[in-house]
């Protein structure tokens, strides 16, 4: 009787750590994963403006809104416009207390004189992850207009 104990708990004991090693495993392969897409990501190329203003809305450093967008710009988000770098700073600083997102590039395309990224937007809102589309005008290095639709 007591080899089937053994045997029994042996048993139990290898599907306790089979489970887990796969878990391990699995996770591995997810890391794989992101990192495979975090690099797709990272190989867009975007122009100078467009990926600063990436870097500012994923750093929460709406001060720096000026090295991308120019001074008469502006910003169509969630049915209002912002006009001027002072509205759109604080359109940026607003949006991002209010869903703490980031922006994650997926793919660029010119159309009609817009730059229209598609991009992944991740946040504290319903239906996070969203596809967006930022349709960027673009003039003298600088942000002309963008338009942030879903």
């Amino acid at each position: 009787m007591g080899g089937r104990r053994r045997r029994a708990y042996s048993v139990r004991r290898s599907c306790e750590h089979g489970p887990r090693s796969f878990r391990r495993d699995r996770g591995h392969s997810e890391e794989m994963r992101n990192a495979e897409r975090k690099k797709r990501t990272m190989s867009i190329q975007l122009p100078d403006p467009i990926e600063r203003y990436v870097q500012i809305a994923n750093s929460g450093t709406p001060e720096a809104a000026t090295e991308c967008f120019a001074p008469d710009a502006t910003v169509y988000d969630e049915g209002r416009t912002y006009e001027g770098v002072a509205a759109i700073e604080n359109w940026m600083a607003a949006t991002k207390k209010k869903y703490g997102h980031t922006v994650a590039p997926l793919e660029l395309a010119e159309r009609g004189g817009q730059n229209i990224l598609k991009a992944r937007l991740t946040g504290s809102f319903p239906g996070s992850p969203i596809t967006v589309n930022f349709s960027f005008v673009l003039a003298d290095g600088k942000i002309r207009s963008l338009e942030i639709r879903s």
